[in-house]
Order: C-alpha cells, then structure tokens, then sequence
C-alpha cells in the first residue's frame, strides 16, 4: 500500500504522486475519474476501452439491410469523385 499526501491549490488541482502514476500506470492524457464513496474522494484510471464501450452504448444499435449491394450503391458515387478529379488534373 502506497499512502502520499499532495497539496490542493488554488484552482483546486493536485499532483497524483510519481509513485501512484507509476504502479497505476496513469500517463499524461489518460482519463481519470472522480467520485465521492463513504466520505473519500476515489480516484480512478479510466480504461479507454470501457470509455469507447460507454460512448458506443448510447446510441441505438442498427441492422444493416442484408439485401443491399453496399458497393454497388455507394461505390460509384466515388467512381465519380475519382473521374471528376482525375479530368481536373
């Protein structure tokens, strides 16, 4: 067990200390989270992968129709981009 103290200042930030970062794994960048549980404050690192998976779960989960020719349907539309740039070329 690891037990630091840091000081808040006075726009109410403080250093997770190098020994914490470093046996947490916490990287400049990575997402923390904060909240209140029996009277402590907890800190935790984020997993990015359950970040994505809480982003992704708020919208709705769609079928795609299986009797579409996906290529067909979209592809030429690029055909037509690739031709048009090419002949401005």
């Amino acid at each position: 067990m690891i037990d630091l103290e840091a000081k808040v200042g006075a726009r109410g930030q403080a250093v997770i200390p190098k020994p914490i970062r470093d046996q947490m794994g916490i990287q400049p960048g990575d997402q923390v989270s904060f909240r209140i549980e029996d009277g402590r404050i907890v800190v935790e690192k984020v997993d990015p992968d359950e970040l994505l998976d809480e982003f992704l779960s708020a919208y709705e989960k769609r079928q795609l129709p299986e009797d579409v020719d996906w290529d067909r349907e979209h592809g030429s539309q690029y055909d037509q981009r690739f031709d048009r740039a090419r002949q401005e070329d």
